[in-house]
């Protein structure tokens, strides 16, 4: 039975089996990464770094496809994780992004920009996946777009039981570690000149990061950074990012049960 890493297509997949994701070419800008930050220079003391850091089979979802030239790097991709983990938690070797931001504000690096993760389904080629450890509804106040699992709905349990909605410390460090990636980029000669959401590379991700971390956000840093709002580019089967959250007028419906 063949098992795809999560967020990862067939083709990926079978190009990371054989080792054609990587070309040389990423793997000089790869050296040139890990060089910079080899003496630790640059990256804030209380963030916890786990970049590099062996995976073992367990925690497989964590490692890299390959590694892309920073070039390919265009854009940051925000993600609601829909899970609370602080970010000194072992769990976060296992999940396949570049960043991690908890509740509490505390920052962790999983990963290189330069190490191509299957964090984003048609958008991992080009993007910086940050995850937010929040859980929150896809709307402000709207229950029909919590996200519930099977499990916790046989149980009969709602929104105003598991909630966590993105604290200010969490939105602050979101913010802080996307700058510090769009500069560490920057000065290994790649640009990140977008900010995208999950929502937009794969249609099962309606929610993903949703409307209180899109416009705290993903409309923050395109405000403060000048960047080309994507609000109706999509890859794959994404859709494009819903009038709700964006405040624009261009007819985009959150889903089909709620407009």
């Amino acid at each position: 039975m063949l098992i795809l890493p999560t967020n990862a297509s067939v083709l990926e997949y079978v190009r990371s089996r054989f080792g054609l994701i990587t070309s040389k070419l990423a793997k000089l800008d790869a050296e040139r990464e890990r060089l910079l930050d080899a003496d630790g220079d640059g990256v804030p003391d209380a963030w916890v770094d786990l970049r590099g850091q062996p995976r073992s089979w367990k925690q497989r979802r964590g490692r890299p496809l390959g590694t892309r030239p920073i070039t390919d790097v265009k854009a940051i991709l925000v993600h609601q994780a829909a899970a609370v983990i602080p970010a000194d938690d072992p769990r976060l070797l296992s999940v396949p992004a570049h960043d991690w931001v908890d509740l509490e504000g505390l920052v962790a690096l999983l990963n290189y920009a330069t190490d191509y993760m299957a964090h984003a389904h048609a958008a991992n080629r080009f993007t910086v996946g940050l995850e937010c450890g929040c859980r929150d509804s896809g709307l402000i106040d709207e229950e029909k777009s919590f996200w519930l699992s099977k499990k916790e709905q046989r149980r009969g349990l709602t929104m105003a039981d598991l909630i966590r909605p993105p604290t200010p410390a969490l939105i602050d460090s979101a913010i802080h570690v996307a700058e510090w990636r769009i500069d560490r980029v920057g000065e290994l000669g790649g640009e990140i000149s977008e900010v995208w959401t999950h929502r937009q590379g794969h249609s099962s991700r309606v929610g993903d990061p949703g409307e209180r971390l899109y416009r705290l956000v993903v409309q923050h840093l395109v405000a403060k950074h000048g960047f080309r709002p994507v609000i109706l580019a999509t890859v794959g089967t994404g859709k494009a990012v819903p009038d709700r959250w964006s405040g624009s007028a261009n007819g985009q419906r959150y889903s089909w049960r709620v407009a």
